[in-house]
């Protein structure tokens, strides 16, 4: 009897002490996981071959990221609902790329696409700019090409913008060691429904990394940029074939932002952009080769090594557990966009070409009216 009590009595207090935890991790840091799983499709599927779908996620459905909550558009992406025609007069900007066009970790109206529609609405107010936001995240290179060609023709993007990722170029990870011994189902839906069991699986993924058994992202996306490899070869097509596509809409070429990731902490010497150590240097090295590869094929990019360097002293990812670029990483991506001269010419362009149309009819009635007291 008084063993069956001791093991009531501990088995009540690991429930406790789980539970507190739970609760305590969520209140302390908000750590919520991106989905709840009946807001997803198919986690592992990409591109469902469903009519007008084009992301993994439900369209309608909702979800919390970081205790901001995700809405999932008509469309299956984050955001609010998209008329498929466009409006008279309407400049439609499609934005492509990964967690970080997604907006993983912040709120919606944080993120960098959102910024620049707010922005550009003001500055260009005859041109009714919309910017549709098609990021999923873990999207590669080829993932974008291949939603650009089925996306594209039906919304018909009056421009490109693309948010590129240093792990853009990689295609599949190898297997990571020492994967904890369960059914991947099984981790998914502890992870997504548990923000200590999300917490003990981020820890335990950075002790492998400190104990040298298993490679962080960079480690593991570093061979893809060799030259001869097949990641390289398909990643460089995959904007061959991006630039091609806006060549026959015969409008202006992608604009690609270079993203650096920033700090979660104060003064953390792993992101600092001036005094960079070996593995920021390989990342630096990385983005410049992805930089010089688009010069070449005419694509305009956009380095934000410069932005990161006076901004490396402050807080850019979403917290210590998320490294994700919070909203002032955004603002800098939109004010880096913001200020292309490729950006601007389109949109300048566009606007003469609104003013001028809007102007036709009018010169036209003035014609007819001169001609007519002509006659009298």
């Amino acid at each position: 009897m008084r063993l069956f009590t001791n093991l009531a009595i501990s088995l009540a207090a690991l429930v406790f002490a789980l539970i507190s935890a739970e609760v305590g991790i969520r209140i302390w840091n908000r750590y919520d996981p991106l989905f709840r799983p009946d807001a997803l499709k198919d986690h592992y599927e990409f591109l469902p071959a469903i009519e007008r779908v084009f992301s993994p996620y439900r369209p309608h459905s909702t979800g919390m990221t970081h205790g901001h909550i995700v809405r999932i558009n008509n469309l299956g992406f984050r955001g609010p609902d998209v008329a498929i025609e466009k409006r008279p007069g309407q400049f439609r900007i499609l934005a492509l790329g990964d967690s970080f066009t997604f907006g993983t970790g912040i709120a919606e109206e944080d993120r960098y696409a959102d910024v620049m529609q707010e922005r550009l609405r003001q500055r260009y107010p005859r041109l009714d700019v919309e910017i549709v936001n098609a990021g999923i995240p873990g999207a590669s290179a080829v993932d974008e090409a291949a939603l650009l060609t089925r996306l594209g023709p039906i919304l018909d993007p009056d421009l490109i913008l693309i948010g590129f990722v240093g792990n853009d170029v990689v295609q599949a990870y190898a297997p990571r060691g020492w994967q904890i011994p369960l059914p991947d189902r099984l981790k998914f839906y502890a992870e997504s429904r548990s923000s200590l069991c999300a917490f003990l699986t981020d820890r335990y993924d950075r002790l492998l990394m400190v104990l040298g058994l298993r490679q962080d992202d960079l480690a593991a996306s570093t061979p893809s940029y060799d030259p001869h490899s097949q990641d390289w070869r398909d990643f460089l097509s995959a904007y061959g074939g991006m630039l091609d596509w806006t060549r026959t809409r015969q409008i202006p070429p992608p604009i690609v932002g270079l993203f650096f990731s920033g700090s979660v902490r104060p003064n953390d010497r792993g992101y600092d952009y001036n005094k960079p150590g070996k593995n920021l240097q390989t990342f630096i090295a990385n983005m410049h080769q992805v930089q010089q590869a688009l010069d070449r094929m005419g694509i305009p990019a956009i380095d934000y090594l410069r932005s990161f360097q006076q901004h490396g002293h402050e807080v850019l990812g979403v917290s210590q557990w998320e490294s994700h670029p919070n909203a002032r990483a955004n603002r800098m991506y939109a004010d880096g966009f913001l200020q292309a001269s490729a950006l601007e010419a389109s949109l300048t362009a566009a606007e003469s070409q609104r003013r001028s149309s809007s102007q036709r009819p009018r010169d036209a009635t003035s014609t007819t009216l001169r001609g007519a007291r002509a006659t009298n």
